[in-house]
Parts: C-alpha cells; sequence; structure tokens
C-alpha cells in the first residue's frame, strides 16, 4: 500500500509506504512505482496517477538550468570567468 502527498493541484509530491499525517492512501498506483512519480510529473485523479509530460519537461528543464547555474557560479568563484 502506498500514501501519497499532493500539492494543491494534486500534483505528486512524495510516496511512501506508511501512514503519515498529510498522505492520503493510493492503493491503485502500479509496481514498480513508474519514473518520476514523486517527483512532480504526475496529477492524481482520485484512482490513479497520470503523467503530464509538460510538467516533466518543466522539471528536466529546471534541473538542466540549475546545473548551468551552479557550474557557472563554480567558475566565478575559481577565478575562471
Amino acid at each position: 500500500m502506498f500514501y501519497i502527498q499532493l500539492n494543491t493541484n494534486n500534483i505528486i509530491l512524495d510516496i511512501i509506504e506508511y501512514i503519515e499525517d498529510g498522505y492520503i492512501e493510493a492503493p491503485s498506483l502500479p509496481t514498480p512505482l513508474p519514473e518520476g512519480i514523486n517527483a512532480g510529473w504526475y496529477h492524481w485523479n482520485g484512482t490513479e496517477a497520470i503523467l503530464i509530460p509538460e510538467l516533466k519537461q518543466a522539471t528536466i528543464s529546471n534541473q538542466i538550468q540549475q546545473a548551468i547555474d551552479d557550474y557557472t557560479i563554480s567558475l566565478i568563484e575559481g577565478g575562471l570567468l
């Protein structure tokens, strides 16, 4: 049995296997869990998790931009830029 934490738009933020405040029961989740299900890529419609490709792309784009920003800062701090 899985329990999911949702944001206000019913986007899955976290999944755990024990009862915890702020989580709801999600008995119909597939196993193994799909990639990115706790990365903000899936919407919970009350019975199943639905992949929203736009959310996946936004997350990946944000991660790429963050990596570029971090690398640029390290170059500046190292005196290479």
